[in-house]
């Protein structure tokens, strides 16, 4: 979503969170794409490393990284 991208950009956003386990490695390139109005690739990510932990666990740990509100 356009507002996601925007946090991500303004460096708000630096922990994307996922419900399905995705497979993706450190140190690969993933394209960030923006939904309608925009609907295009707004940027470029490496990924620096993936975790797979509760909810809660993630709250306490990075709320202050994710971007998004409980």
């Amino acid at each position: 979503r356009p507002e996601y991208v925007a946090r991500i950009l303004a460096g708000t956003k630096r922990i994307e969170l996922r419900r399905t386990n995705l497979r993706l490695f450190v140190g690969q390139v993933v394209w960030i794409y923006t939904t309608t109005p925009v609907a295009e690739v707004q940027a470029v990510a490496q990924v620096s490393s993936c975790v797979r932990l509760p909810a809660a666990q993630i709250w306490r740990d990075w709320r202050d990284q994710i971007g998004v509100t409980r």
